[in-house]
């Protein structure tokens, strides 16, 4: 197919994908809704694009380093990357982004980064560049419109898998939002994950502080959720970005895997294409990648990590030091990289490069490795005197089994959740065995392993591609290496973790690739082309099902996965809404506030009023003052009943002393928790209820939700 004739069909295709994937649980006209997408994606997306476009400017400090290599601009770009990642973290922690002058300062560090990409993409352009689109990417069209969709829908919404993106909205998008009220980027005691690397929330940090974020004012929406939420969306956006980058660098580990088993170049182009495509359209990666998490960071540093591996043009010292740059910033994103990244990287150098230039790599990369860590670990020290808290509790624990602001029992129960005790065959079980129904828990979340429906059908295609890849004398060295570390993965994620699927996202680059090897290997073009068509229909198959499925109406089969995408952060806030009742007739006002969520309810009826999060972890949607704990961080209620555990009443007077004139109680969750093992063992559901009942005023509730917003009273007014 011409090349001008494959951009135009892809086009095409996007538009109509785009059109398709809106349209699915949408009552809004399709014109008001496009013109919605359209603004967000200008925003939210530019001001993403903008800081892409920094890294790959910033990258350009590496440009000498890369002279020789296949694809100079990919390594220039995930330089770059880490770089800036590593900057926005540094710079947040000295508290250079607060303020007018803060907003200056992240103007200035990415308008320098963007203005030498566009120079050198002018000088690309002066010298005929013209894009090429190879015809097979024609199947990722459909995950590349997903994703934009689906990063286009307000956080919490979407995807069962991750209970709405939870995690987003309780520390991925929360911390950034705190960091940038306090004017540092600092760990807080109220939230364990603060004490995690973070490099990633910094970037959504630095996405505030550049685009000039209102800071609280107790009566309007603020931070990455003010106005219309375009700097909420852009950080999606740049996590979406960045997911499409992991893609870019798969493709070309592919490529360059291929060129070194001996391939042909249109067979290691076919690889290229291949493994990128299944990279961008296995659901977990649209999931995760249209969500303000940081997981497709570790995936794209994975994959530009291995080219550098297969890259033959580098020498020992320049690898390691570029290989230390990119590990370490992976980690830097997700601590669980240092065994899932950082552990095959190693492996792959070893299995790669000749034992006299290994000394040269380790002096090259373990120093800049460490460099990049340093931020982070400096940080922690100064705030616990743990660097890499709350983990290595048997190293630096006290005496009596307290660590830092931790008690013997937190730094416990932590633990505990936080590995999984059973045998061998247990765990291998987990990972290949759905598990049994059970009451209360949703059906998503019997998939803990590779059988997950957002990894497709991935593990059979693997399976298949390892033996043909193994068969094939071409590919036999590549296939039986990738095979090892996927290996290594998957028996760090059996003893290493708590055996969650999305855990083993950092597979995928390399499975990918190891099936892309294994079908370029194929010696008759139109079957290798069949195959993998039918591969990545599959996966997009499973893809479109999952997004079409989200939010499902009781009684019907499908769902309503756009159902808030024209509201925007609006159906959280309550903005638009608080604005209009003003004037709106008091029938109006209350059948608004019959239906309004919990935040818009608190926003609009109680401006100012701090609210104690009971149960519940997410604070980003609230304009008021909220207090608000991780089930692994001290709980105050749980304080309280401690001092008083046998008066209630004392408890509702305890909350007042602090100030706390409402507590949103989330019973769901305290159940949820309490069933895991996870929760603070001084607060049983039982007492809760009846200190609500007894000791509280009832001012508003969403019983199906099983959430209650009460006032803590003195008299004991019982509650409905």
């Amino acid at each position: 197919m011409p090349r001008r004739l494959t951009l135009l069909v892809a086009g095409v295709l996007l538009i109509g994908g785009v059109l398709a994937m809106t349209s699915l649980g949408n009552d809004t006209p399709l014109t008001l809704t496009l013109a919605i997408l359209a603004e967000r994606l200008i925003l939210g997306g530019g001001l993403a694009a903008w800081y892409l476009l920094a890294a790959v400017g910033l990258g350009r400090l590496a440009r000498p380093w890369l002279r020789g290599v296949a694809h100079p601009l990919s390594i220039q770009t995930a330089l770059g990357l880490g770089g800036l990642l590593w900057l926005s973290h540094l710079f947040g922690c000295l508290g250079l982004f607060a303020g007018h002058a803060g907003q200056v300062f992240a103007l200035a560090l990415l308008g320098v980064g963007a203005g030498a990409a566009l120079q050198q993409f002018i000088a690309f352009a002066r010298h005929g560049f013209e894009p090429r689109l190879h015809p097979f990417l024609l199947f990722a069209v459909p995950a590349f419109a997903t994703l934009l969709v689906a990063a286009s829908n307000p956080p919490g919404w979407l995807w069962s898998s991750e209970f709405g993106g939870y995690d987003a909205l309780s520390y991925h998008l929360a911390l950034p939002q705190e960091w940038l009220a306090m004017g540092r980027l600092r760990p807080v005691s109220h939230n364990v994950y603060s004490f995690l690397p973070s490099y990633l929330e910094a970037a959504f940090l630095h996405l505030a502080a550049a685009s000039q974020a209102p800071l609280p004012d107790s009566r309007h929406a603020w931070g990455l959720v003010a106005g219309e939420g375009h700097r909420v969306f852009a950080c999606q956006y740049l996590h979406a970005g960045i997911t499409l980058l992991a893609a870019w660098w798969t493709g070309l580990a592919a490529r360059a895997a291929a060129t070194r088993s001996g391939l042909a170049e249109r067979a290691g182009a076919f690889a290229g294409v291949v493994a990128g495509s299944i990279l961008l359209i296995t659901p977990w990666s649209i999931v995760t990648g249209s969500l303000a998490y940081n997981d497709m960071g570790v995936l794209a540093l994975l994959a530009a990590a291995l080219c550098v591996v297969f890259d033959p043009s580098f020498a020992a010292s320049r690898r390691g030091v570029i290989l230390g740059v990119l590990v370490g910033a992976a980690c830097s994103i997700k601590p669980t990289a240092l065994f899932m990244v950082a552990a095959p990287i190693a492996l792959a150098v070893l299995l790669t490069q000749p034992p006299r230039s290994w000394l040269r790599l380790a002096l090259g990369g373990v120093p800049v490795f460490l460099l990049v860590l340093a931020p982070w670990l400096v940080r922690n020290t100064l705030a616990c005197g743990n660097p890499v808290f709350p983990f290595a509790a048997a190293i630096f624990a006290n005496p009596d089994g307290s660590m830092a602001h931790w008690s013997a029992e937190q730094v416990s129960r932590y633990a505990a959740a936080h590995r999984f005790d059973g045998g061998l065959l247990d765990r291998l079980r987990l990972a290949l065995v759905p598990e049994p129904p059970a009451e209360g828990v949703p059906d998503i979340a019997r998939y803990r392993g590779l059988t997950h429906p957002n990894f497709g059908v991935l593990l059979p295609v693997v399976a298949a591609a390892s033996i043909i890849g193994a068969l094939r004398r071409s590919t036999h060295r590549a296939a039986m290496l990738m095979v090892a570390l996927l290996l290594v993965q998957f028996v760090a994620w059996l003893f290493l973790t708590h055996l969650q699927s999305r855990f083993l996202l950092p597979m995928l680059p390399i499975a990918a690739t190891l099936i892309a090897l294994a079908l370029a290997a194929v010696p008759w073009r139109t079957a290798r082309a069949i195959l993998a068509g039918l591969a990545t229909a599959t996966q997009g198959a499973f893809l479109i099902a999952a997004f079409a499925g989200q939010r499902p109406v009781p009684g019907e089969s499908k769902g309503r996965p756009n159902a808030l995408l024209v509201q925007g952060v609006h159906a959280r806030t309550g903005t638009a809404a608080i604005e209009s009742l003003a004037s709106a007739t008091t029938a109006e006002r209350d059948a608004w506030l019959a239906t309004a969520p919990p935040e818009a309810f608190v926003n609009a009826v109680f401006p100012g009023r701090r609210v104690y999060l009971l149960g519940g972890a997410t604070p980003l949607y609230f304009a008021g003052p909220v207090v608000v704990n991780t089930t692994w961080d001290a709980w105050p209620m749980g304080d309280f009943i401690a001092a008083h555990p046998d008066t209630p009443a004392a408890w509702s007077a305890a909350l007042r002393e602090r100030s706390i004139d409402l507590v949103l109680i989330d019973t769901g969750e305290i159940d949820r928790l309490a069933r895991s093992g996870w929760i603070d063992p001084r607060v049983k559901a039982d007492d809760i209820r009846q200190w609500m009942r007894n000791h509280t005023t009832l001012v508003q509730a969403w019983p199906r939700a099983g959430i209650y917003l009460v006032a803590p009273t003195s008299a004991g007014v019982p509650s409905p």
